[in-house]
């Protein structure tokens, strides 16, 4: 899990080819002192589904947008926002079209009101940014990952690796590995730089070669600034979500061409039980007694009712809130539980169990869920996200193309939402591209002196038929 430790921070600093790709490898690269393996691995497909329209309050922390199983399975990096159109802006009509004829960067062209309007945005990012928004799925890449062998995935999360995941679409896309870069931006020191392959930078169009120096100062100030607010408020967080919650993101024409505002937002949430004066068995006993509490009611009501019913009841209820909002239990009864579908098939399993064993299940059950719900750091992940240039500053290439998968991606919705066809015929030009270049994103990053981890993918690689 992507758990941040202070300390730890501190010493870490289309153009489309169809009939001729050049593949860019990243099966057996190394940055600084890590390396990048790229077995079969799982893709996200996913979506957060937070409240678009939530009242933000001013409050510092606040009941958690995001449930337990996404921040804890997923997190990553989450895009699902809608663009607004500027208040003064009315847009009758609206075409899109895609014209390969035109140079990289300008094969996008749109029309609002029978009027051409300029955009910028080259192929590496279009195609699956709009790949991504037809999808309908919302989470672009995590780090909590899963890989199609089981057994390699077991060994390497048990000795410190971690597994990387991507929504299908920005998979083996130089966009994906950025997105990669972005949520591991302040984990790892060798996100100052960009990946290479035999010493050559692998860059999109558009891009420069990074300046070292200057990042690794935007990365000293970036991970200050984190430091500072962890002072001010005296807690860290526990992790975050690179997402555009609470964000808004704004089109509107300027000089004949497209602007599209708003930044990603550092969305940091801690566990409830981390909270200061947290008391699992004051929980625990609080349950207890509104039980009981129930109980007496049924038992005045009628004094020879069948209070196992009431218990088996709540513990079919909570496995339904479980299976949506949560994911900590691996195995045993309540796991079994949560694996029935029916109504009927959770009960007849129940109620094999004696009325202490079922009370005694609800309450443990009941009380961790509790425990586990996360609390979002609304106060602190502001301060994190206040000031866009301070994050850029850490590696500006990262930065750019992750501020485009989002405004792209929220402009392409309202697109989709409100003129679907010409949504369809846009994205009927370009789902059959392959933005150039063509590369292996890893899904695989371990310490490179990892000698376990290093033998087993060489192992599975001499295996591969």
């Amino acid at each position: 899990m992507k758990y941040l430790i202070y300390s730890s921070l501190r010493n870490i600093f289309l153009f489309t080819v169809s009939s001729f790709i050049i593949i860019t490898s990243a099966k057996s690269q190394n940055r600084g002192s890590f390396s990048f393996a790229s077995p079969k691995a799982s893709f996200i497909e996913q979506r957060a589904d937070i409240p678009r329209q939530k009242i933000i309050s001013n409050s510092e922390k606040l009941p958690s947008a995001f449930n337990q199983k996404f921040v804890s399975t997923t997190g990553g990096i989450s895009f699902e926002n809608i663009a607004t159109i500027d208040s003064m802006l009315n847009i009758e009509h609206l075409n899109l079209n895609y014209y390969p004829n035109n140079s990289d960067g300008v094969r996008l062209e749109l029309r609002i009101n029978k009027k051409e309007v300029k955009s910028t945005i080259y192929d590496w990012q279009l195609i699956p940014i709009a790949k991504f928004v037809e999808s309908n799925n919302t989470s672009c890449f995590t780090y909590f990952g899963r890989l199609e062998n089981q057994d390699l995935e077991k060994l390497i999360l048990e000795n410190e690796g971690h597994v990387l995941n991507y929504h299908p679409d920005f998979a083996n896309t130089l966009l994906g590995w950025r997105l990669a870069d972005m949520d591991m931006l302040i984990l790892y020191n060798f996100t100052i730089d960009l990946p290479k392959l035999n010493e050559k930078y692998i860059l999109g169009a558009g891009e420069n070669k990074p300046d070292l120096k200057a990042n690794m100062d935007g990365s000293r100030k970036f991970l200050n600034h984190i430091n500072t607010i962890q002072n001010i408020y005296g807690y860290r967080f526990q992790s975050y979500v690179i997402t555009d919650y609470s964000r808004t993101i704004e089109c509107r024409i300027e000089n004949d061409s497209l602007l599209i505002s708003g930044f990603p937002y550092y969305y940091c949430w801690n566990f409830k039980f981390q909270e200061p004066g947290f008391d699992i068995n004051a929980v625990a006993d609080s349950l207890k007694r509104k039980y009981e509490q129930l109980i007496d009611l049924k038992r005045e009501e009628n004094p020879i009712s069948d209070y196992r019913e009431l218990i088996i009841d709540s513990l079919i209820s909570a496995s339904v809130k479980y299976e949506k909002n949560y994911q900590f239990y691996e195995s045993g009864t309540f796991a079994t539980l949560v694996s029935l579908h029916s109504y009927d098939e959770k009960k007849l399993y129940l109620e094999k169990y004696s009325f202490e064993a079922l009370a005694k299940m609800l309450i443990e059950v009941c009380t961790q869920m509790i425990s586990r719900e996360p609390i979002y750091l609304k106060a602190f992940s502001d301060q994190m996200s206040a000031f866009p240039n301070l994050i850029s500053n850490h590696n500006p290439a990262v930065w750019n193309a992750t501020v485009n998968t989002m405004r792209f991606s929220a402009f392409f919705r309202y697109i989709k939402l409100n003129f679907p066809i010409e949504w369809e015929k846009f994205y009927a030009q370009v789902e059959n591209l392959t933005p150039y270049p063509f590369v292996t994103t890893p899904t695989v990053i371990y310490d490179t002196g990892n000698k376990t981890i290093s033998d087993a993918l060489k192992q599975q690689n001499q295996n591969k038929p």
